[in-house]
């Protein structure tokens, strides 16, 4: 099979934005035909709005960070229970929308909600039927069917609704003021959506059926006070208007410096060739103790990473049992991984090699300085070691110059948190979604929130265009998902998956700095010997050759830069800390690993929230790990001077 074309620069998402609905049933709804249809209109509008807002933003310069020419995707996010959801469904389907429906239950058990004395309103399965009918006969349906059990509905309802917030960037709430019914109910959703940092446009089902959008705690503890919450005034429809389009325009764009980073990222091209080996040769001289000499050519990207993102029609697949869904979660997203992926990896050799080439260039800097004065050298030969003096100061003054003008340190962190962002989604999409954005400590505001990076930025916009895969959550999908995840952490023996990196890299970093201890202390020690066997010559042997002191002063002098020059790459380096860092994450990974494994192990599969949660813990540890990381390393120099 031959190769595919590959793409010339990083692969952009589609325009996408998506909004979903939490509601009242019938009971709670207005019972005369004239209020319904008011709020009916409101949430025509709204979605009117939205609609109008995204073909704005299409066509207006924040287009540049996505696909040219794709049509942008209105995805409409309902369980379609009786009432709110599904005339909020209906209305979007009329407008064009795509129509995700996330069950509580399996699609059969969820039906059972809509006949008999369970039903709330006439012919209510037909009804449902129907909309699905519509949305699948015109191409646009997602079902997501999750695990729910009867016996909990309210957990099945809950859990339904937090996976409507996970693929909502807007949710519109049909509340009437009243209090909690509960877990998974309307004024329920409403708290999590806030506490998430989801916007909630809430139309009031009571007359005048206004609307109020809520983004804070404390919008919505203005409105729980003792009884039902005051009625909604109705705003003019130019404030809906400004509103929908503020909250689009932040979604979708960066703003400021991150819209120049992400512009530059999606820019990016891949080199033919990666020249800067000096990292890795200094790697591994210092890990395994011999040079080996890496490879120039830089591959394709995505081909580097086929192995891992296994997609059905590969090539060199050789997953013949590989799901239909894992296949279609790794081609959504593999291209994203490989180009931030690699591109982190060329950046980090640049930046690695760059500072510890100018490190130990500063150590030999002193060395060609003194060398003519030692070696007695003709006028020819100190022409010689003065030019390479000077060509080694230029590389001292250059090799910074250019990797913060090039900014190799910043875009090696910035495509690594992307990377892993992307692995984020890998993990979390087939249990419905993403937790809330990356957090960072309070101490460490000062770097910035990353929820308002580019690179979260870009995250979201492919989780948006993306979406949910069609899916029917039973045993066999949980348990299939499970052994994902534990193939995906792997172990330490043999080392493999992410427990089996962070344990190579523990005892890589461990390696590497305290040989470069070491060898500080000798170069140190060496030096000592040096001058004293300086003094000896000139106490004891007067009549020593001159030269004999000039090379021991050279060696004096010499011998101490380099010492100081591997101490500088050991510390910089942060190799001690890394080690630390990479045993932590294994053992609490390792950990992670032993409770989903125990939940495979046991009777009959295991239920897909518990499941959703370890995966969720796994994503947050990586993502903060990196985070964390970033900000660590964001201090360090560029390159040595």
């Amino acid at each position: 099979m031959s190769e595919p074309l590959q793409a010339a620069t990083p692969p952009r998402a589609r325009i996408a934005f998506r909004v979903g609905v939490v509601g009242h049933r019938p009971d709670r709804l207005p019972t005369a035909e004239g209020s319904l249809a008011i709020v009916r209109g409101r949430i025509a509008d709204v979605l009117d709005e939205i609609a109008r807002a995204v073909r704005a933003f299409a066509a207006g310069p924040g287009a540049r960070f996505y696909e040219t020419g794709a049509t942008p995707r209105l995805t409409a996010n309902s369980p379609l229970a009786e009432g709110a959801d599904r005339i909020f469904a209906e209305e979007a389907l009329r407008r064009g929308y795509g129509l995700t429906c996330v069950m509580p239950f399996a699609r059969e058990e969820f039906e059972r909600d809509f006949a008999g004395p369970e039903a709330r309103e006439d012919e209510s399965a037909a009804h449902f039927e129907a909309i699905l009918r519509e949305a699948d006969k015109a191409g646009v349906l997602t079902s997501f069917e999750l695990d729910g059990r009867r016996d909990r509905a309210h957990e099945a309802y809950g859990q339904a609704g937090r996976v409507v917030l996970s693929q909502s960037d807007l949710l519109v709430a049909v509340w009437d003021g009243g209090g909690a019914n509960g877990v998974g109910g309307t004024f329920h959703t409403i708290e999590q959506a806030i506490a998430f940092g989801v916007p909630t446009l809430w139309i009031d089902s009571r007359a005048p059926h206004g609307w109020r959008l809520l983004r804070q705690e404390g919008d919505l503890a203005s409105l729980t006070g003792e009884g039902p919450a005051p009625a909604c005034p109705v705003p003019p429809e130019s404030e809906m208007a400004r509103a929908i389009e503020e909250i689009v325009s932040l979604e979708l764009a960066p703003d400021g410096a991150e819209a120049d980073h992400l512009a530059a990222y999606l820019a990016e091209t891949k080199p033919r060739l990666n020249l800067a080996m000096i990292w890795k040769l200094f790697r591994d001289a210092m890990d395994v103790g011999r040079l080996r000499l890496p490879t120039v050519r830089v591959k394709d990207f995505e081909a580097q990473v086929r192995r891992g993102w296994p997609v059905t029609g590969d090539p060199d697949n050789a997953e013949a049992a590989l799901r239909a869904d894992s296949s279609w979660m790794n081609a959504q997203l593999r291209r994203h991984y490989a180009w931030s992926d690699k591109l982190a990896d060329l950046y980090a050799d640049a930046h690695r090699s760059g500072f510890v080439a100018s490190s130990l260039l500063a150590g030999f800097a002193v060395f060609t300085a003194l060398l003519p004065v030692a070696g007695d050298f003709s006028r020819r030969a100190a022409i010689a070691t003065a030019i390479v003096e000077a060509v080694i100061l230029w590389l001292l003054v250059g090799l910074p110059t250019t990797a913060r003008r090039k900014r190799w340190h910043q875009k090696w962190l910035e495509y690594r948190v992307l990377a892993e962002l992307v692995r984020e989604l890998r993990i979390l999409i087939p249990f419905g979604g993403a937790r809330p954005p990356p957090r960072v400590a309070a101490h460490l505001a000062t770097y910035g929130d990353p929820a308002r990076s580019w690179m979260n930025w870009q995250a979201r916009a492919i989780a948006r265009d993306i979406g949910l895969p069609n899916a029917r959550i039973d045993g066999d999908y949980v348990t299939t998902r499970s052994a994902e995840l534990l193939e995906f952490l792997g172990s330490a023996a043999p080392p493999r998956g992410q427990i089996g990196f962070h344990h190579m890299n523990c005892e890589r970093m461990e390696r590497i700095h305290q040989r470069l201890h070491h060898m500080s202390l000798v170069l140190f020690a060496v030096t000592i010997a040096a001058v004293a066997g300086n003094w000896l010559l000139r106490f004891y042997r007067p009549d020593a050759p001159e030269r004999w002191n000039a090379w021991l002063i050279l060696f004096s002098a010499f011998l101490p830069a380099l010492g100081a020059a591997l101490a500088n790459i050991n510390n910089q380096g942060e190799f001690a800390r890394l080690q630390r860092r990479s045993r932590a994450m294994a053992e609490s990974l390792s950990a992670l690993r032993e409770q989903i494994a125990a939940l495979a192990a046991g009777p009959g599969a295991p239920p897909l929230a518990r499941v959703s949660d370890l995966a969720a813990q796994i994503a947050a540890m990586m993502v903060d790990e990196n985070t964390e990381w970033r900000i660590v390393v964001l201090d360090l120099p560029h390159a040595a001077g």
